[in-house]
C-alpha cells in the first residue's frame, strides 16, 4: 500500500503542468562551479552536459514557472511575473546545445566567454580600443565579467593566476554571451 501511495504521489507531482514564458535575448551565468544541463525540466530528466566554470554564460530561450503563477488572479496582466521565482530555464550554451537548467543555478551577472575562431587560439585584449599593442592574449573559453560594449568592442574584467586582475577591451566578434545591445545606425 505504501508503494502504491508513493507511486500515485510521484505521478501526481511529476505531472504538475508548467508553462513557458518566452523572453527577449537574455544571458544568465552560472552561479556555482558545477551545473547540470538536462533534457527536460525536472531533476529526473537525464543530464545532457555538466559545466565546470563559474560564470559560464547561457542564452535564455524561455522561462518556466509553476502552474500556480498562471492560474492566480491578478489585477494587471503585465505584473503576473513580478516577484515570482521561475522554476527552470531553457537555455543554449556557447556550442549551440540546448537544454534545461534549474533556475537557482543561474544568475543575472553579465559575463562573456572568449571563443575566437577555429584557427585563433588566443584573442588580444587592449587597454584602449584604438591601441595597437595588446596588454594580454586571452585563451579560448576564458570567462570574464562584461563591463560595457560599444563600437564593436566590449570592456571586460577578470582575475586569473597568469594575468592577475586585468581590465581591457576585446573585439566583440571574439566573444560569446552577454555582449550587450548596440542599435544599428
Amino acid at each position: 500500500m505504501r508503494r502504491l501511495t508513493k507511486l500515485i504521489l510521484y505521478v501526481a507531482l511529476s505531472s504538475i503542468p508548467f508553462h513557458a514564458k518566452v523572453v527577449a535575448q537574455t544571458y544568465y551565468s552560472m552561479r556555482f562551479s558545477e551545473t547540470n544541463m538536462r533534457t527536460g525540466n525536472t531533476t529526473t530528466h537525464p543530464v545532457l552536459a555538466v559545466y565546470w566554470q563559474r560564470g559560464t554564460p547561457f542564452e535564455v530561450l524561455s522561462v518556466l514557472y509553476p502552474e500556480r503563477v498562471y492560474t492566480e488572479e491578478v489585477e494587471d496582466e503585465s505584473q503576473r511575473f513580478e516577484g515570482k521565482t521561475p522554476s527552470w530555464y531553457r537555455v543554449c550554451d556557447f556550442e549551440g546545445q540546448t537544454g534545461w537548467i534549474k533556475s537557482n543555478q543561474l544568475g543575472a551577472t553579465s559575463t562573456v566567454m572568449v571563443l575566437g575562431t577555429s584557427d585563433i587560439l588566443e584573442v588580444p585584449m587592449f587597454a584602449e580600443i584604438d591601441d595597437v599593442a595588446p596588454i594580454a592574449l586571452l585563451p579560448k573559453y576564458l570567462v570574464m565579467r562584461r563591463i560595457d560594449c560599444r563600437d564593436g568592442w566590449c570592456m571586460v574584467r577578470f582575475n586569473d593566476a597568469t594575468h592577475g586582475h586585468l581590465e581591457g577591451w576585446v573585439a566583440r566578434v571574439h566573444l560569446w554571451g552577454d555582449v550587450g545591445f548596440e542599435a544599428s545606425h
